[in-house]
Order: structure tokens, then sequence, then C-alpha cells
């Protein structure tokens, strides 16, 4: 939700450390659905600026894919995931041991 820092942020929130968001977001439905979730997991979001200039909230969907005849790889495995996130980066799969595809 809302990029590694915000994934982070609630992994530190759940684990009862104190934590504070500063982010922006648009004035639309999927704004709000970030810092409504931020702050059902004890965020402060005090910080957070909405964007009322009509820019929306970035979204970003990843499907994960396999070659035709490759083996189908366990939910969740990073081997089952085409792309890897990073801090912010997103670059090609680069686990070892994963079959190619």
């Amino acid at each position: 939700m809302a990029g590694a820092g915000s994934n982070v942020a609630i992994g530190l929130a759940r684990l009862g450390h104190r934590v504070r968001w500063a982010g922006r977001v648009g004035a639309d439905e999927l704004g709000a659905l970030v810092l409504r979730t931020l702050r059902a997991e004890g965020i402060d979001t005090g910080q957070a600026v909405t964007d009322d200039t009509g820019r929306p909230t970035g979204l970003l969907l990843t499907e994960p894919r396999r070659a035709p005849g490759s083996p189908p790889q366990a939910p969740g495995s990073l081997c089952s995931l085409p792309t890897a996130h990073w801090n912010g980066w997103i670059a090609p799969r680069t686990a070892p041991r994963c079959p190619a595809g």
C-alpha cells in the first residue's frame, strides 16, 4: 500500500513503534484509501498532503507471468514474480535458482 516506505511503516507500527508517514496523495478515493489504511494501522498521517490540483493518486499493478511450459512457482515466492521492488526501484527478477521464464 503506497510503496516500500509505507510497507516498512506498517511493519514498524505492527511491531509497536511510533510511526509518522509524510507523503502526498490525490484528492480521490485511492488517496483516501491509502490514508485510511495507514491510520487503521496506527500510523500518524498528520504530515500527509492531499493534492487538490487534480492530479490523481498513482497506481502500480503487476501481474505474475511465466513462460509457456515453465513449471509454476509457489505463490508469493520471489521466483513467482516478474519483478522485485526495493525501496522505490523496480528491477528485473534476479533471484538465484529461479527457472528460466
